[in-house]
């Protein structure tokens, strides 16, 4: 099912604590995620240092549905720990 096939009905009668009991893991923010992906590119981000991934990096990637925001405040965006996984580079498994 698309995006645009969601209707409001079915969006309002999904069951949040189901979907949280799916995630293995904690959702993060996109600071983490920036982490994560920086970590992956084998320069992480240091303090006091110029991010190698800013989290505005991260937030063009869910602009582009590359991840999913699973929040519901767009300020405060809380990402799926294995989609970032997924996309990070370097990975050598990826699922189908």
């Amino acid at each position: 099912m698309s995006p645009v096939d969601w209707s409001r009905a079915v969006v309002e009668a999904l069951d949040i604590e189901t979907g949280r009991a799916s995630m293995p893991r904690e959702p993060i923010s996109p600071y983490e995620a920036a982490n994560c992906l920086a970590s992956a590119l084998g320069t992480p981000n240091e303090e006091d240092r110029a991010p190698v991934v800013s989290t505005y990096a991260v937030e063009r990637l869910i602009a582009l549905g590359l991840l999913l925001d699973l929040g519901n405040d767009h300020r405060c965006p809380k990402l799926n720990p294995d989609q970032v996984d997924e996309i990070a580079p370097g990975r050598t498994s990826r699922r189908p």
